[in-house]
């Protein structure tokens, strides 16, 4: 988290005290009372109460911190909401702590879930899907394949930030500041890799496609890893086309099946001249 995040997320807990500081109690706001002591055991866990009646009601006042005020009629109600009479003394906030954290992850979740989207939207992830989409309108004839070293897979994203996303909070649920200083490298498109919770993932983000043309089979596959660094390959079942497009095209190179980019993507027209090359030798 930046610092300007930490003096907003300061201010704005310092204005929602300002806000809560007193309130009056109702049988049908209780959400307030709950969301204010939730506020409230984010400070501390324990609070002296102070509870002090007059004729119409009675003020429950935690430390000058938040005063609610219950009139006497709704004072039997209000006290169900606790399990137990109320009385002066030291209260415990623990389970509206514990109800504040998982209200905090919940929503540390979903914005787990927003920052990736974006980020899928940006480079290099947005060239490398208009790569796979530009195969696949060469290549009509395809499938999909997966491999375990990568979380997000092009045909099946959304699921795979789901899980990624499960499969984040099994292991950091109970660890808020990890999560906002994962959820701030990936708003900054910061390199993932130093993250513990990617240890076992040698990419981020991965397009496997498996095609068939005029008898040819063929897979093209690229990945960019947790540094946001893309790799591309093609294998393609006959080292006729392999031969022929390797002494043609510059731009390439070739290891037995397997033909690379000199960069990171191939040329812009090279997916049609595979097809072309697996025409002319059919």
């Amino acid at each position: 988290m930046s610092i300007a995040d930490m003096v907003n997320s300061i201010i704005e807990g310092l204005e929602e005290m300002t806000s809560m500081a007193n309130i009056a109690y109702l049988p049908s706001g209780f959400v307030d009372v709950k969301k204010a002591l939730k506020t409230l055991s984010k400070q501390k866990k324990d609070w002296d109460l102070e509870i002090l009646e007059d004729d119409e009601e009675y003020n429950l006042n935690f430390e000058g911190g938040l005063i609610i005020t219950v009139p006497k009629e709704h004072w039997e109600d209000f006290n169900t909401k606790f399990g137990s009479p109320l009385e002066s003394g030291v209260l415990c906030l623990g389970s509206f702590l514990s109800e504040a954290l998982d209200d905090d992850i919940k929503k540390l979740a979903v914005e787990f879930k927003s920052e990736l989207n974006k980020m899928l939207g940006k480079e290099p992830f947005k060239t490398v899907k208009q790569q796979i989409v530009k195969w696949i309108a060469t290549f009509p004839r395809h499938g999909f394949d997966t491999t375990d070293d990568c979380p997000i897979f092009y045909h099946t994203t959304s699921k795979c930030i789901q899980l990624l996303t499960d499969r984040t909070l099994r292991a950091y649920g109970d660890d808020r500041g990890y999560l906002e200083v994962l959820i701030n490298a990936i708003k900054e498109n910061q390199p993932l890799n130093a993250f513990e919770g990617f240890k076992d993932d040698s990419y981020l983000y991965c397009g496997i496609v498996k095609s068939t043309y005029e008898n040819v089979r063929m897979t093209y596959e690229t990945h960019v890893n947790l540094a946001f660094e893309v790799d591309t390959s093609i294998y393609i079942d006959n080292i006729d086309v392999v031969d022929e497009l390797e002494a043609d095209v510059k731009t390439i190179k070739a290891v037995k099946n397997m033909i690379y980019p000199m960069g990171n993507r191939f040329e812009k027209r090279f997916f049609k001249r595979i097809k072309d090359t697996i025409e002319d030798l059919d």
